[in-house]
């Protein structure tokens, strides 16, 4: 609990534990001011649980650290790998080099970037009033992914639903007025 944690700016002595739960605002030795903020972790030892050595009787080493002893084995590519090595990956214990493919591969458990299909769809409603064909993406996007998940950070926000519900009917108004059109259009040529 003696260790050093930081030194005073002028005289630099070293301000030991002794020296900052005392709540001095001073240095003890060239009295200078200081502004020390003390936080629980300065107070706490790192015990950092090390991986065991590998017994004598011919046990399973580390595929990573040969000199440690394989505690488990990874879930994904099924090497022999220590409590150093070990990752817990939501249920699963992977090594670092599955979880650097995972990574790279953007796999199911990192997902980097989602498409925004709510959002998609809407644009395409909108678009829909320049001409009546974007009304067929915004009513498939709309329909076929209104189930899906929304972004990263909220997934399942109203907002997700909401886009969803307005596209449809901006589509469906769409559909009657782009119809509507092309019915007075078709019946004037019929005329003509």
């Amino acid at each position: 609990m003696n260790k050093q944690l930081k030194r005073c700016p002028k005289c630099l002595k070293d301000l030991t534990n002794e020296n900052l739960s005392a709540e001095i605002d001073y240095c003890p030795k060239c009295n200078v001011g200081l502004d020390i903020y003390i936080f629980s972790a300065a107070f706490r030892d790192n015990k950092v649980e090390s991986a065991a050595a590998i017994p004598e009787d011919g046990g399973a080493s580390c595929f990573y650290h040969e000199e440690k002893k394989a505690e488990l084995l990874c879930d994904r590519c099924g090497k022999f790998i220590c409590l150093l090595c070990d990752i817990n990956l939501g249920d699963q214990h992977v090594c670092p080099n599955c979880l650097q493919y995972n990574v790279k591969e953007d796999g199911e458990d990192f997902v980097k970037q989602r498409t925004l299909y709510h959002k998609l769809s809407l644009f395409f409603a909108v678009l829909s009033m320049c001409g009546g064909i974007t009304v067929i993406p915004a009513l498939y996007y709309s329909i076929r992914y209104f189930k899906a998940d929304g972004g990263l950070v909220n997934p399942r926000s109203g907002w997700h639903a909401t886009c969803h519900c307005i596209t449809f009917l901006v589509a469906l108004v769409w559909i009657c007025i782009w119809g509507y059109w092309g019915l007075i259009v078709l019946l004037e040529m019929l005329k003509g």
